[in-house]
């Protein structure tokens, strides 16, 4: 439950949203004079939604074949 909840969050809120918002802002920088602080911060945030995506996978597949990051093998 905690997996779908942060890889739909992430999904449907970072890489629809905010990679249009930084296609438009690339875009119409110029005419908007949206500062570079403000779009670098939207590129790190979909990065790190990315990773957090790619380490929720990489859990639920763990989960999936019954490993454990814990001392105790199988869960």
């Amino acid at each position: 439950m905690q997996i779908w909840i942060s890889d739909f969050f992430c999904r449907n809120f970072a890489f629809d949203g905010m990679e249009k918002e930084i296609y438009n802002n690339r875009k119409e920088r110029k005419l908007e004079r949206i500062t570079k602080f403000r779009l670098k911060s939207c590129e790190k945030y979909v990065k790190l939604c990315s990773f957090m995506e790619k380490s929720y996978q990489n859990s639920y597949i763990m989960l999936q074949y019954g490993e454990s990051n814990e001392k105790g093998g199988v869960l």
